[in-house]
């Protein structure tokens, strides 16, 4: 197991763990938002906005310099979804390869440059990709 996955791992459980500690309305010795907390976009959104940095986003910080040496650190170490998403195209791939269907394709845009259905306004007033 690669240090992500483990760094990954431990993310998400103590995610759930602080998820249901707030939900039942549990005290812990870590805060709630602690996640966000070390979300550098979450601290630069909310100093803009504010116009004054809020001392509870110096862990912040630690994570840019992180992000600095491994790359995208948030996303690619902490962040609860992305440890979702990363298990569930796993998951989903083995079995696709388990059944001797086709794999699921990787990351990447949902459109291809210089297909014939670029996107397209919705009428919902957003844009819809054509999948190719």
């Amino acid at each position: 197991m690669t240090l992500q996955r483990t760094v990954q791992i431990i993310g998400l459980t103590l995610f759930l763990g602080l998820l249901v500690n707030a939900a039942l309305g549990f005290d812990g010795w870590l805060p709630h938002d602690l996640f966000l907390r070390l979300d550098p976009a979450a601290a630069l959104v909310t100093g803009v906005s504010a116009r004054f940095w809020q001392g509870a986003f110096v862990a912040a910080l630690a994570v840019l310099a992180l992000t600095l040496i491994l790359g995208r650190f948030f996303c690619g170490y902490l962040c609860p979804l992305g440890t979702t998403i990363d298990g569930c195209r796993k998951n989903a791939s083995n079995a696709a390869s388990a059944s001797g269907e086709r794999k699921l394709p990787g990351r990447g845009p949902p459109y291809r440059a210089g297909s014939k259905d670029p996107p397209h306004a919705s009428p919902s007033g957003g844009l819809r990709f054509a999948h190719v």
